[in-house]
């Protein structure tokens, strides 16, 4: 009877690791109530990969945008990434309100190799998006419809996988990030009253020209939050060129104590 268990532990195992390669059974995004759940719990054994990941939010002009009008919708896009050549990638994303996390918003087009699933956390059911199968280049997106109602702050949390795809539980590797979403009807908060900062152009590879701010002081954070450069912001363009490729987010500080915070991509 023995052969008989080892090959149905065997059989077991290979389910396991066949069934997560199209999703993920549980919640790994690193949002609240995740917390004591990891792509670790099936990927045990950390590899030699060091992946990266980062998110876009992007509005009806493919423009890159750290805000949200109530009822518009918005192309989002999470790419997975790491060093030393991973077979393929996988993530998991969820947006939740920032005050009581809940689910909010509507996901639809769902991009290649992506879907929804339901997950339950403290007994709520949260919709989430996983990958319907690994991706080699590790680029997920879908859009995301903003509640019709200002909900205030939007999070959305994700994890990314970078895999070798050798059947086992080991030799992988997992990171997390998130995006804050502030919603567009915040702008007496602007630097300029009633009129809207932007910068331009955007993605850009060297310089970032700034219209409807007045002077003062800007801090770039990359897409973990730590801060990448900082200076002074008078009417001329700003120097980005030191910058590696990515998203960021820059905020604008004037004279007054004021504060705008403007998304952009750098080549």
């Amino acid at each position: 009877m023995r052969p008989s268990y080892y090959l149905l532990f065997f059989i077991a195992i290979v389910l396991i690791n066949v069934s997560s390669s199209d999703g993920v059974p549980q919640p790994v995004a690193g949002a609240p109530g995740d917390s004591t759940q990891s792509c670790k719990a099936c990927h045990n054994s950390s590899g030699t990969y060091v992946p990266s990941i980062e998110m876009t939010f992007l509005n009806k002009d493919s423009v890159a945008t750290s805000q949200y009008t109530p009822g518009e919708t918005y192309q989002v896009k999470v790419k997975v990434s790491a060093t030393n050549n991973p077979k393929s990638f996988g993530f998991q994303m969820v947006g939740l309100t920032g005050t009581s996390n809940n689910n909010v918003g509507t996901w639809t087009k769902l991009g290649d190799k992506v879907k929804s699933e339901k997950l339950t956390v403290s007994g709520k059911s949260r919709t989430y998006l996983v990958q319907s199968s690994p991706k080699t280049d590790g680029v997920f997106s879908a859009e995301w419809k903003a509640p019709d109602t200002d909900e205030g702050d939007i999070i959305f949390y994700f994890a990314g996988l970078a895999v070798n795809l050798n059947g086992r539980d080991s030799g992988d590797n997992n990171v997390t990030g998130k995006k804050t979403i502030t919603p567009a009807t915040s702008a007496s908060q602007d630097l300029v009253s009633n009129i809207m900062p932007f910068i331009f152009p955007n993605p850009t590879v060297q310089y970032l020209n700034v219209k409807n701010l007045n002077h003062g002081h800007f801090i770039v954070y990359n897409y973990k939050g730590e801060m990448a450069c900082e200076g002074q912001f008078e009417n001329e363009p700003i120097d980005v060129s030191m910058l590696t490729q990515g998203t960021y987010e820059i905020k604008f500080i004037d004279d007054e104590s004021r504060n705008t915070t403007l998304t952009f991509i750098k080549l």
